[in-house]
């Protein structure tokens, strides 16, 4: 569990990018879909809840290799596919 906290003076008309790094990720893929659930949860400054929205996501790698061949491959999570025209 990470918690990112937004400074009480921050604007809220403006908009705010958080990251977080994941250590050693599961990767999603074809044959078994990981997937992470991010909650975002405001609160008011007395501590209750305001407002939370729950987001799933996949970790994956997409690739497009560019071949000698005619067709190009499309690599989804490490498995190649050819993509004709």
């Amino acid at each position: 569990l990470w918690v990112v906290r937004i400074p009480q003076n921050a604007s809220l008309s403006r908009k705010h990018f958080y990251g977080i790094e994941i250590p050693a990720p599961l990767l999603w893929d074809i044959d078994s879909p990981r997937l992470y659930a991010a909650v975002v949860t405001l609160y008011h400054e007395n501590g209750t809840v305001a407002d939370e929205v729950c987001s799933r996501f996949g970790i994956r790698t997409v690739e497009i290799r560019d071949t000698e061949a005619k067709n190009d491959e499309f690599g989804l999570a490490g498995r190649y596919f050819f993509v004709t025209a």
